[in-house]
């Protein structure tokens, strides 16, 4: 995703490239709901006011952050700041009602110290005063998808499947943020108009409906453990566009934040595997 938004931002401004890619990806992604056996459109927008405002701050604030990021700070790092989002889920888990463990509370210092690596690049803290907003943005976005995920599960199933109203909002959303950042609402060139056609077709709709679908049902753990995965293709993908391979800090920065989420679980699990070992001997004596 993030190699086909650094594409289209050679041509358009940040703000436009958002526009344009969710006036596509509203229609796809009432197209996409409907397919997939989604609700129908007289249930769908049945909804209640909080839940849309929750929607607008994943759907929106999750894609704003990414793209308004990406031509604000070194791309590759502003990309991976993104991907914060189960970190993040992690350090609010008692907004889920979820009992923060000390496990929970080192690993959350582990991958903030890989997110402050990757920023720092290896060096002393300082960031560029022309790279905080791209930063921010990026940390912002990562932040609002946390939240959405969280929130949304409070609401209850009646919450679950709205995908294609919180896409809706988020296309007004974005008209209005164009219009602040550039008066207008100009006609793009045909490369980033293709851009912004894949990007609401795909990233900004088909992905949202199956994510919608994948944590509405019995495996949330298998499709939170598969997230860790983004990151990484998202960067490898983007340093193949760029022909720009990641530094050894970004790496290790990754590979922290990695840890940091997956290491609760992991130890977790291996408690379970020996109480059920010790069990299993038990029962055989």
């Amino acid at each position: 995703m993030a190699a086909v938004i650094e594409y289209g931002l050679h041509t358009l401004p940040s703000s436009q490239l958002l526009f344009w890619s969710f006036l596509f990806a509203a229609p796809a992604a009432i197209f996409w709901d409907w397919w997939l056996g989604g609700r129908s459109v007289k249930h769908l927008f049945k909804v209640r006011g909080i839940v849309i405002a929750i929607g607008l701050l994943g759907i929106f604030g999750w894609s704003a952050g990414l793209i308004l990021s990406l031509d604000r700070a070194p791309v590759i790092e502003a990309n991976l700041l993104t991907y914060l989002w189960p970190l993040m889920m992690v350090a609010l888990a008692p907004l889920a009602g979820e009992r923060f463990s000390r496990l929970s509370l080192i690993g959350a210092v582990i991958g903030f110290a890989g997110a402050v690596l990757i920023v720092s690049g290896g060096q002393a803290v300082s960031i560029k005063p022309s790279a905080m907003l791209g930063y921010s943005l990026a940390f912002g976005g990562a932040l609002a998808w946390a939240l959405f995920v969280i929130l949304l599960q409070r609401q209850g199933r009646s919450a679950m499947r709205r995908t294609p109203v919180f896409v809706l909002g988020s296309l007004i959303c974005s008209v209005a943020v164009a219009l602040v950042m550039d008066g207008e609402i100009s006609i793009p060139p045909v490369p980033a108009l293709l851009a912004a056609v894949w990007l609401g077709v795909a990233p900004l709709s088909l992905a949202f409906v199956c994510w919608d679908r994948a944590v509405s049902g019995p495996y949330l753990g298998l499709v939170g453990r598969l997230s860790f995965f983004d990151a990484l293709l998202s960067t490898m993908f983007l340093a193949l566009f760029l022909r720009e391979w990641p530094t050894g800090a970004v790496w290790i920065g990754m590979a922290l934040i990695s840890f940091g989420v997956t290491m609760p679980e992991l130890f977790m699990l291996r408690q379970s595997r020996t109480e059920s070992s010790v069990s299993q001997s038990r029962d055989r004596q």
